[in-house]
């Protein structure tokens, strides 16, 4: 590139100036140009500018905070103008947060004035925040005294130019408070509330400086009669005699005198005459006023008939029950037997021999024998006896004809027989084919004309073998026991057939009930 003049070299625009640019100078004490870097040229530059040749339009300067200090001011140039509200000293309500040591803080509130010392802002004290304070004269003397910056008042009255006088100000009117005796009319008329009176007599009067009743009578320790003036003062008196009392009357308390029956002591106690001795009597005498005046016990025939119904309470010895006398609808429900299903306790007092219990599941009835509770009877099997409930199938197990005994103990054609009870105790059922497989007697075989007959709950059901053993039979033969009854068997009795056509127990014809 050739050589060229400064005029014809190309702008270097300010934005592009680098501090490292170099920067063509005529050096003339050589005759020779010399570089240098613009940022070498610049700070030689500004110390050369004559003092105010730069003006302040021209120079558009930031000045950082905290760039100036206390050297870069000079004594006495800030003025009050410069200041800041609360610059140095803070008003307000509040205590501020200090800023410097000797920073100021008026109290808006109390008017107090602070200062902050580098730990705490402190109250001003002494004369100085004070100022002056002068005492005065009166009935009150104020006499301030001033100790280390604290000022303390003291009090006291003026003394008094005579005796009996008090601090109080004019009598009738506002005016000023000075020292003077107290007069009548400094105290309110007494009345309701508290406050001054005037003795005038009416029964009062001054004794000197003592306030007393005026009345002088002779004293008394006894209760007299007495005369009294219109002010209640007591004038005279005279002991209490007879016509001084009023008679007393059926509506008013008054004097009475002591009647026939009565008694009165010498000290005056009243009491009733002595009719009779002391004592308890079940009968006595009374005179015309209610009085007893003898007693005596009583008799029989003191006593007066009485109805029955009179008797509330307490039981009637057996003795005075006749026999026989005690109808049936006097008996209260359960006085002779217990109806229930559980035994009666053994311990019952009501318990008493010959007492019954029933038991209606069972139609069992038993009697108390004083030890033990013994049967009177043999429940359902005694009352209705053998009962045909139907056929069944002993191959199946099932159901196949029902009389009205089998349907009111529960038997269904089809169904299977039901766990033996005591109340289904004499039912029976005829087979009507042979088998194995009725199931209250699971393995037991049967033959067509066989029973099958429910004995109690604890007995269970059994099989009657109605063909073994010769001697025919057959339901039709053995349904006559339905209405046969053996009252008294023993051990070994077997039933025959008589030559009347009868049924009865071998051995005893006579002894069975046909």
């Amino acid at each position: 590139m050739p050589d060229l003049k400064i005029s014809e070299l190309p702008p270097l625009a300010g934005n592009l100036l680098q501090e490292t640019d170099p920067v063509a100078v005529a050096d003339l004490s050589a005759s020779e140009t010399k570089s240098l870097t613009a940022l070498q040229l610049a700070t030689g530059i500004a110390p050369m500018f004559p003092a105010s040749s730069i003006p302040s339009t021209a120079v558009a300067v930031t000045i950082p905070p905290g760039s100036i200090d206390t050297d870069e001011l000079a004594d006495d140039c800030v003025t009050g103008a410069k200041l800041a509200d609360s610059s140095s000293a803070v008003v307000g309500p509040t205590v501020p947060s200090a800023d410097f040591v000797g920073q100021l803080h008026i109290d808006t509130t109390t008017n107090y004035g602070y200062y902050w010392n580098g730990t705490a802002w402190t109250n001003f004290q002494g004369a100085a925040a004070v100022g002056s304070i002068t005492g005065g004269t009166g009935p009150v003397v104020i006499s301030p005294v001033q100790t280390a910056g604290d000022i303390v008042l003291n009090t006291s009255y003026a003394n008094s130019s005579g005796p009996g006088q008090f601090v109080a100000g004019p009598t009738a009117s506002a005016g000023v408070v000075g020292l003077r005796q107290i007069i009548g009319g400094d105290l309110p008329t007494a009345g309701i509330a508290q406050g001054a009176v005037a003795v005038s007599g009416n029964g009062l009067r001054m004794n000197g400086e003592t306030l007393e009743i005026d009345n002088d009578v002779l004293a008394s320790t006894a209760f007299n009669v007495v005369q009294v003036d219109p002010k209640g003062l007591v004038t005279g008196y005279q002991p209490i005699g007879p016509t001084d009392l009023p008679i007393a009357t059926t509506s008013t308390l008054g004097a009475v005198m002591i009647g026939d029956g009565i008694a009165v002591s010498g000290t005056g106690n009243i009491s009733l005459d002595q009719q009779s001795g002391a004592g308890e009597f079940t009968k006595v005498t009374i005179n015309d006023r209610g009085i007893v005046t003898s007693g005596t016990v009583l008799e029989a025939a003191d006593i007066p008939d009485l109805p029955a119904e009179k008797l509330t309470s307490g039981f009637l010895n057996l003795q005075r029950i006749a026999s026989h006398t005690i109808e049936r609808e006097k008996l209260a429900p359960y006085s002779i037997a217990f109806i229930q299903e559980a035994a009666p306790a053994t311990d019952d007092a009501t318990l008493f021999a010959g007492c019954l219990w029933f038991q209606e599941s069972t139609a069992q009835l038993r009697m108390w024998n004083a030890n033990a509770w013994t049967a009177v009877g043999f429940g359902r099997l005694a009352a209705d006896n053998l009962r045909f409930g139907g056929t069944i199938d002993a191959d199946t197990g099932e159901v196949t004809g029902v009389t009205s005994a089998g349907t009111t103990a529960g038997l269904t054609i089809g169904g299977n027989l039901p766990t033996a009870t005591d109340p289904l105790g004499g039912l029976y059922l005829v087979v009507d084919t042979a088998g194995n497989n009725i199931n209250v007697t699971p393995g037991l075989s049967y033959d067509p004309g066989d029973w099958v007959l429910c004995i109690s709950e604890n007995e269970g059901w059994v099989r009657i073998d109605t063909l073994s053993g010769g001697g025919g039979g057959g339901s039709d033969t053995l349904a006559g026991l339905l209405d046969t009854q053996i009252v008294t068997p023993s051990e070994g009795d077997v039933l025959v057939y008589a030559a009347n056509a009868l049924w009865t127990n071998e051995g005893t014809l006579n002894g069975g009930v046909y």
